[in-house]
């Protein structure tokens, strides 16, 4: 004990002294700041702290390799002759000199990885972020993806400095490893690994997140888990066992080998236990294969069912949520009018179907084909109640676990009325998918009764502890993972806890809402109220766009400004709540809607005075991504639709845009049919 002790202090005082490894850990404290200091100063106000740590990644894989090679050259300095050489009788002390390296190494960067956690913690302090859980996992992802690496990086060095000594080949096989197994691999070899699951055993080899520009979800958080934290440690294990067989060459006595031997077997060992969790639990929002697979799904998958075995009505939805384990539903669905005897459905193919019964507790058949559901019904009643009972599987387009969920009123989480699926693969660019809504316009009572401790957000009213219930038109939003929810200026507003306090950017942002859903009232004449409950989520608009029900609307930005910085915005993120909720939009031609919204966002712009610090320009020619996939003709159209538009005086274009809205459902020919109804207009014959 006493020379581990004398150990301790001699390798703590020379790792102190060393430049090159004080250096390297003080040169990431001075990056953290720096990016700190640049996001203070930055002419914008950003809300994105979650992507704060993921910038550093390039700093942290740099880091790495540092640490790497003064391990190498410290050790390989001791053993100048190579490891083979050593003397006999002599792996006692090398193993101990190992041992307390590791342990100086791993207090040292205890102490630097924590101010770092420190310094993070404290500018989201200053920033007026409200402790959370988000502290909690901000301070989690560093430990997993800046601290270990840098442990690992420790049993790099000493394995090339006993494998190699002082030969050149020493810096190859450094190097390689660090490809290999270090972070920089996702960074060399994004698109290769971008490919595998976090099922695949190929996923043990990228101990980096895929993306350092979005290691962070809104509702989700980080992109860290358990099977993250034991990637790691199995590949520390593995190098720390093949440490322990190159010193099998300094053994002679056979106790001397079987203490190594033993070291070798506990390190295997505790590999062995946790090797099967390092491919689960990974977050199905971060996993770009899953994200491909159902691109494919949907740009290749079945698209409608007949409207025959939608021939009923929809009155009343009883659902009971478990939220402990397993996320599970149960829900009893009341029909009436039913004039068919399959019954079809829309019911999202990654959700696990186990039942179906009827009142008489009947157990019925079924098909479930991609995202339809065909049910045989017994009775020929008119009117007739199933209860559906299913697991909701965690996946890239509805992420759900235990501690979070995200199930959107506007998609199939619940057995639906529609003949459509409720994602589409997007035509215009051809690649990704949009949310494709399948809400009606009816009003359907429903009931919702939470078993579990997970808090969530609906938009159905509370009526008791965990039960709650009312009649909804456009569907029911269950929400749940790192929200904040309060009142602001009256109304219910639920915001991620990575964000500071919205209520200074409330005033400013609530008056162009409230402006543009007047302009929007007056000129289609819907007459819908503004909701009371504002949900807000700023990740990425691939797939999902905001949509409004009775009393509720789920603000989807996709920007990372603060609320008074993106005021530019609303119109053009508004326009698809109010007026593409229902499943009535997803008959029309989605091109067409698209530069509908933006010519009625540059209008709403002229009309209504947004004093935003980002100014919004109207282009006046198309710019939108997927125009130049249409055909030189259909291109010339287009522009020219542009221009005819442009040139119309302010309320002609806002008479157009009307008369468009109303029939565009009629334009079954696509653009030339536009392009007729605009000439149409402007000849006065409409």
């Amino acid at each position: 004990m006493v020379l581990y002790n004398n150990l301790f202090l001699f390798y703590l005082k020379q790792v102190i002294k060393n430049p090159l490894y004080i250096g390297t850990l003080l040169f990431m404290v001075f990056m953290l700041l720096v990016r700190i200091l640049i996001r203070v100063n930055e002419p914008f106000d950003y809300w994105n702290y979650g992507s704060l740590v993921g910038e550093m990644m390039i700093v942290i894989q740099a880091a790495m390799l540092l640490i790497i090679v003064y391990f190498y050259k410290l050790f390989s300095d001791e053993f100048r002759f190579g490891a083979a050489k050593l003397f006999p009788g002599f792996f006692k002390v090398t193993l101990l000199k190992i041992s307390t390296l590791l342990t100086v190494h791993s207090f040292v960067l205890a102490f630097f990885v924590g101010s770092q956690i420190l310094l993070v913690t404290t500018y989201f302090h200053l920033s007026d972020i409200p402790f959370s859980s988000f502290y909690n996992q901000t301070a989690i992802y560093i430990i997993v993806y800046w601290y270990l690496p840098l442990v690992l990086a420790f049993t790099i060095g000493i394995l090339a400095a006993l494998l190699f000594g002082k030969n050149k080949m020493a810096l190859v096989f450094m190097i390689l490893l660090w490809i290999a197994v270090g972070p920089m691999n996702t960074t060399f070899f994004s698109q290769l690994f971008q490919q595998y699951s976090f099922t695949d055993i190929e996923s043990l080899f990228y101990i980096g997140p895929l993306s350092n520009e979005t290691p962070f979800n809104d509702l989700i958080g980080y992109n860290v888990t358990l099977s993250a934290f034991f990637k790691v440690l199995f590949w520390i294990f593995s190098l720390l066992g093949l440490v322990v067989l190159v010193l099998m060459k300094t053994a002679r006595a056979v106790r001397e080998k079987g203490i190594l031997l033993a070291l070798v077997l506990l390190l295997v060992i505790c590999n062995g236990l946790i090797f099967p969790y390092i491919f689960t639990d990974g977050k199905a929002a971060f996993n770009f294969a899953d994200q491909e697979s159902e691109i494919l799904f949907y740009k290749n998958g079945p698209k409608k069912i007949s409207f025959t075995q939608t021939q009923y009505e929809v009155k009343a939805y009883d659902i009971r949520l478990k939220t402990e384990g397993q996320i599970r539903i149960e829900t009893e669905l009341a029909l009436a009018n039913i004039q068919t005897g399959i019954l079809g459905f829309v019911f999202y193919h990654n959700f696990d179907l186990e039942k179906i019964i009827d009142e008489q507790g009947k157990s019925l058949p079924f098909i479930q084909q991609g995202d339809f559901l065909m049910v045989q019904r017994a009775s020929e009643l008119p009117e007739e109640k199933l209860t559906f009972t299913y697991k909701l599987n965690d996946s890239t387009l509805l992420p759900v676990s235990e501690k979070y969920l995200f199930l959107p009123n506007s998609v199939s989480w619940l057995p639906t009325k529609a003949n459509h699926a409720p994602f589409a693969f997007n035509q215009i660019i051809e690649e990704g998918v949009n949310i494709s809504s399948v809400q009606g316009e009816e009003a359907v009572q429903y009931a919702l009764t939470v078993e579990g401790d997970l808090p969530i957000y609906t938009n159905l009213p509370s009526s008791g502890k965990n039960f709650y219930s009312g009649e909804v038109v456009g569907g029911v939003t269950l929400l749940a993972g790192m929200l904040i929810e309060r009142e602001i200026g009256g109304k219910t507003i639920v915001y991620p806890n990575s964000w500071p306090d919205p209520s200074k950017d409330w005033k400013a942002y609530e008056e162009v809402l409230t402006n543009v859903h007047a302009e929007l009232n007056e000129m289609f004449g819907l007459k819908k109220p503004l909701p009371d409950q504002i949900i807000f989520l700023s990740f990425k608009r691939d797939a999902y766009t905001s949509y409004q029900s009775t009393n509720h609307l789920l603000y989807i930005s996709g920007s990372h400004f603060s609320l008074s910085s993106q005021l530019n915005e609303i119109p053009s993120i508004y326009i698809n709540a109010y007026l593409w909720n229902s499943i009535q939009g997803n008959l029309l031609d989605l091109e067409q809607v698209l530069v509908f919204n933006e010519l009625l966002a540059g209008y709403l712009h002229g009309e209504i005075d947004i004093n935003s610090p980002i100014s919004y320009t109207v282009n006046g020619i198309p710019l939108y991504l997927g125009f130049e996939k249409n055909d030189k003709e259909t291109q010339e159209i287009i522009s020219q639709f542009y221009k005819e538009f442009y040139d119309l005086e302010k309320e002609e274009q806002r008479a157009f845009l009307v008369v468009w809205y109303k029939k565009m459902n009629q334009l079954t020919e696509g653009w030339p049919e536009a392009k007729q109804l605009l000439k149409e207009f402007e000849e006065g014959r409409i």
